[in-house]
């Protein structure tokens, strides 16, 4: 489970969950985020963010906020090499980048 701040004027701050499921035999990862009602009585998983398919392993994962649009990066690894994914919440908007290799 992955918590951002709590920002004035949220009752909760922005969680999300990540697991991994097996299907056909195949281990995959995936994210959602939890959706808090207010005044906290319920809950639900959303479907506005997925990580790419054959992800091999989620890295890590943080909350955070590009220009105004707050939302969540997944460091992951997909074929032996490791990428970022920033999808926002405030806004319709989703990138992955691959990273370059280290030394």
């Amino acid at each position: 489970m992955h918590q951002g701040n709590k920002e004035a004027g949220q009752e909760f701050p922005l969680t999300a969950i990540s697991y991994a499921q097996t299907i056909q035999g195949l281990k995959q990862e995936d994210i959602k985020r939890i959706d808090i009602a207010d005044g906290m009585t319920s809950w639900s998983l959303t479907n506005d963010l997925r990580l790419p398919t054959q992800v091999d392993r989620t890295i890590d994962v943080a909350m955070g906020v590009i220009g105004r649009a707050r939302g969540i990066f997944v460091l992951y690894e997909i074929s032996g090499r490791s990428a970022i994914l920033f999808t926002a919440f405030t806004r319709s908007f989703s990138t992955s980048v691959e990273c370059p290799q280290g030394r």
